[in-house]
């Protein structure tokens, strides 16, 4: 686990602060509330051994979509070692005990994994001029004249 941590640059700071304000990064303090959102379809409250595990989980599933913090030159190998880890059989003990800890449905994990390996990683923010608060401050400035 520790070198899992090492490697794959999970912090214990809170995950708004791991690298610098605003960012999101995996920590021991859980993930982005978006991220858990979407991958776990609630938000809830946690520990911090469930926490960890929801950033190893995310971590892995960024390793797989190619995306994950790692050395360029080791992305394929970060990349094939997170394919194995979610849908090989002799990793299925170590996978679903991770998704136990952190209280997710191992088939909806990995139902969520295929689909980041065929379609990558999804995109937490809208696009500039688009989206649900862009369309709120707009409706109000032509409302107000602002």
């Amino acid at each position: 686990m520790q070198e899992f941590i090492r490697n794959r640059g999970v912090t214990v700071c809170p995950a708004r602060h791991a690298a610098g304000i605003g960012q999101n990064k995996p920590t021991a303090y859980g993930v982005a509330k978006e991220e858990a959102v979407w991958l776990t379809g609630k938000d809830t409250a946690s520990s911090n051994e469930e926490n960890l595990a929801k950033a190893k989980i995310l971590t892995m599933l960024e390793d797989l979509s190619g995306k994950g913090r790692c050395p360029a030159s080791e992305r394929f190998k970060y990349q094939n070692d997170a394919r194995r880890w979610f849908f090989d059989r002799r990793f299925q003990v170590d996978f679903e005990s991770w998704c136990d800890t952190a209280g997710f449905d191992p088939d909806f994990v990995r139902e969520r994994a295929r689909k980041i390996e065929e379609d990558g990683m999804p995109e937490w923010r809208a696009k500039p001029g688009t989206g649900l608060l862009f369309e709120k401050r707009k409706a109000y400035r032509e409302r107000t004249g602002k």
